[in-house]
């Protein structure tokens, strides 16, 4: 049985393990992003820890500003409302003759499909606005989705 300091000492060792990796990776994360480091900061008594997180330069630019530098705005957000993706995958269809659900996720900057970029293209489908290549075989393996003209 542990007796109350012998406790009070493990749950430290425990929590102080716990925080260990976290702080070394967000370091690598941060510095592998482009981000500026973190700043750390605590009292004489280290009664309390305070980070701060610096935002990354790009996030708090406008897509006006990023336009300018070359840098696509679609690359930079991550999150993005339905009516957003529909435009950019309108966009990305004229572009681009006919592509695969998985091609149009990786133009817009994602690494895989998402299931509100899945959802847009049905509903898409469903309109009207896109058709597919192969119609008669909605799931074939080298379905392609084009703009209806």
């Amino acid at each position: 049985r542990f007796n109350t300091s012998e406790k009070s000492r493990t749950n430290k060792n425990r929590i102080q393990i716990g925080l260990e990796p976290g702080v070394p990776l967000i370091l690598s994360s941060m510095k592998n992003n482009g981000s500026a480091p973190p700043s750390f900061e605590t009292d004489d008594e280290r009664s309390y820890f305070l980070t701060t997180l610096p935002i990354h330069p790009l996030f708090t630019k406008t897509k006006d500003a990023l336009k300018t530098e070359n840098v696509s705005p679609e690359k930079v957000s991550a999150r993005r409302n339905r009516d957003e993706l529909h435009e950019l995958v309108l966009q990305t269809l004229e572009k681009n003759e006919a592509m695969s659900t998985n091609e149009i996720a990786i133009a817009l900057g994602y690494k895989k499909l998402t299931d509100t970029l899945r959802q847009v293209v049905s509903d898409m489908i469903a309109n009207g606005e896109v058709v597919y290549l192969y119609p008669e075989k909605p799931r074939s393996k080298n379905q392609k989705i084009l703009l209806n003209r």
